[in-house]
């Protein structure tokens, strides 16, 4: 006889097993946070094999089977880091039906959050502490060069509506990416805690303004051009 109260428990599913590759790819996420927390922890000087193998849980051997050496595994951070960037601009390059000044405060707010975040300390401090390494240092201005030219092309296509030429809008990109790096490393390295939703709030008037500069001043020129003389027969 079935006992109705007490229906018998279904056999829970078994787990499915990880692939090889899903397990190598889950073992370098946790060496890379775990490089990005002892840099954020102790600086780039302070970046020890064993401290990285403690916090990640991986052996150092396991470590250098999947990255190479110590320098390859800090590109892969810093390659990391670039990446996110660009996948959130690539994000905000999908609004490019909202007004300009809501697309300037809203790439100027993405940019904000990565340069602030850990990942971009972890970054800073790797390329400010391998300047010593000429080759690997050039490997690491490579993979940021790759990134300051996809941001550029970002750029001109969330503002491609701009008032203003495209080698004027570069300027304005530079100026919101070197501008807001400043202010970052002001917070990070000088522990300097300025108004910073003021300053972010003045750096997207003054954005906004310039790329919508040429809209009015087009119009001023238009107003003040000479009429053509009618001759009176």
């Amino acid at each position: 006889m079935v006992d109705n109260k007490h229906p018998a428990k279904k056999a829970a599913a078994p787990r499915r097993r990880r692939t090889q590759e899903e397990r190598r790819t889950l073992t370098q996420d946790r060496l890379i946070k775990a490089v990005i927390g002892v840099i954020r922890q102790k600086g780039y000087a302070g970046l020890r094999a064993r401290d990285v193998t403690a916090a990640s849980g991986v052996t150092w051997g396991a470590a250098q089977h999947l990255f190479g050496d110590k320098n390859d595994l800090l590109l892969q951070v810093a390659t990391r880091v670039s990446d996110e960037l660009l996948l959130r601009l690539d994000a905000a390059a999908q609004a490019s039906g909202r007004s300009v000044r809501e697309r300037v405060a809203g790439v100027i707010e993405l940019i904000w959050e990565l340069y602030s975040s850990p990942d971009y300390f972890a970054m800073v401090e790797i390329v400010r502490g391998t300047r010593g390494d000429t080759r690997f240092h050039e490997k690491l201005v490579k993979t940021l060069s790759r990134l300051s030219g996809r941001i550029e092309q970002l750029w001109l296509t969330l503002f491609a509506d701009a008032a203003i030429s495209a080698e004027r809008s570069l300027y304005c990109c530079n100026i919101v990416v070197l501008t807001l790096s400043g202010l970052a490393s002001r917070k990070i390295y000088l522990r300097l805690s300025p108004q910073t939703d003021a300053i972010l709030k003045e750096l997207g008037d003054c954005i906004t303004g310039s790329l919508s500069a040429d809209r009015p001043a087009a119009k001023r020129t238009a107003a003040r051009k000479p009429r053509v003389a009618v001759s009176v027969p």
